[in-house]
């Protein structure tokens, strides 16, 4: 048996996990439907308390094949998925310690939305806690349980996080530079941040 299948999470209430974890992998992540793990340092599971949770989850995978912004994934389980471990800070503490936005960021966030229209996701809006900075180049977003089941075609959480951290001037800057269809698209749409 593989260790990592000796990990266990129950689901209390509805924000609350117990998490049951007999095994030497560490905690490195915990939400409201699941705790990750860390099994080396190329991989890390997350482990659900729900089945219909973790098939969400698999499926936004298996729809984002191919997508830039998607950790590999490597196995998948009744109640876990292994990805890619992303040894780095999220996008917002990456952000307050550098205390601007780089232009690779905001390029990396402009394809972000593009390739999640393309791939069909109906959910757009990530949190900034969710954006992982890997190698101080690029981005991965996790959380994807509900990449098709909410409806947000637009990225207000995003706008409004980087705006709390003073960087939404900045990212709005770099989107009209790059690409005026998004811009005005945005604009069109979440007319408060602009």
């Amino acid at each position: 048996m593989k260790e990592y299948l000796k990990i266990q999470v129950k689901e209390i209430d509805n924000k609350k996990l117990e998490i049951i974890n007999p095994t030497e992998y560490p905690l490195v992540g915990q939400g409201s439907q699941g705790a990750i793990f860390k099994l080396d340092n190329k991989r890390c599971i997350k482990v659900y308390g729900n089945s219909k949770i973790a098939e969400r989850e698999k499926d936004a995978y298996a729809k984002g094949a191919g997508a830039s912004f998607l950790p590999i994934l490597y196995e998948t389980g009744p109640l876990y998925i292994i990805i890619e471990y992303i040894q780095g800070p999220n996008l917002k503490q990456y952000l307050k310690e550098k205390g601007k936005l780089p232009l690779w960021a905001a390029t990396e966030l402009i394809q972000v939305l593009k390739e999640m229209r393309l791939y069909g996701f109906w959910r757009r809006d990530e949190s900034l806690r969710h954006i992982l900075v890997k190698d101080e180049q690029k981005i991965k977003i996790v959380d994807h349980v509900y990449a098709f089941s909410l409806k947000n075609p637009y990225p207000v959480k995003l706008f409004r996080q980087l705006d709390e951290i003073g960087r939404l001037q900045e990212f709005l800057y770099q989107v009209e530079a790059q690409d005026a269809i998004l811009f005005e698209e945005l604009k069109g749409a979440m007319k408060d941040y602009f």
